[in-house]
């Protein structure tokens, strides 16, 4: 299943479907009525939620829903961090159903901040902005909007997050170790 009709493997596979791999209902329906016997994702993080839900609800073998959640959705995965005593960066969780403490948390005074969905990948919506004279770095994370760049990086988090959510936190610098 991909969204996109462009995307090569649709040419490639024995059967395929444009169905979007981040709608689990709609994948769910698909797999319902073709009777998968199986699901799987290669390479694409934004799925993995996708098919621990179907694999869930049909009762295959497939990874924890909860366990994906904390790890494919930024916010959960810093308050698990946190909770564990591993080094975090500071951050607040902006948008529809943040939370009333998320608005009032402040991030640390620091020269860049980072803004970005909390589920999504490949840095898509992710801005970093540098701190201004308008002395956003180190506010409370509902004091971050009204500069211009900072409402711009807000606007874009969100328009790339399908819960409607976005992240705020400090820029650290320094050499990045992933997965990838």
């Amino acid at each position: 299943v991909d969204w996109d009709q462009r995307n090569p493997a649709h040419a490639h596979a024995d059967e395929s479907h444009e169905v979007s791999t981040t709608d689990p209902d709609a994948v769910l329906a698909l797999a319902r009525r073709i009777g998968i016997d199986a699901i799987t994702t290669f390479g694409s993080d934004p799925a993995v939620p996708t098919v621990a839900r179907v694999a869930a609800a049909l009762g295959l073998p497939g990874p924890d829903v909860d366990a994906v959640e904390t790890l494919s959705r930024k916010n959960r995965f810093r308050t698990a961090q946190r909770a564990a005593g591993l080094p975090t960066p500071e951050f607040a969780v902006f948008g529809e159903g943040a939370g009333a403490d998320a608005a009032s948390a402040a991030l640390p005074a620091h020269p860049r901040i980072v803004y970005k969905p909390v589920d999504n990948c490949g840095s898509k919506g992710v801005t970093v902005v540098e701190g201004d004279a308008e002395g956003d770095a180190g506010a409370p994370a509902a004091a971050l909007g009204p500069a211009p760049r900072h409402a711009a990086a807000r606007r874009r988090a969100l328009e790339h997050s399908r819960a409607g959510l976005g992240i705020v936190e400090q820029y650290i610098d320094g050499v990045q170790l992933h997965g990838d």
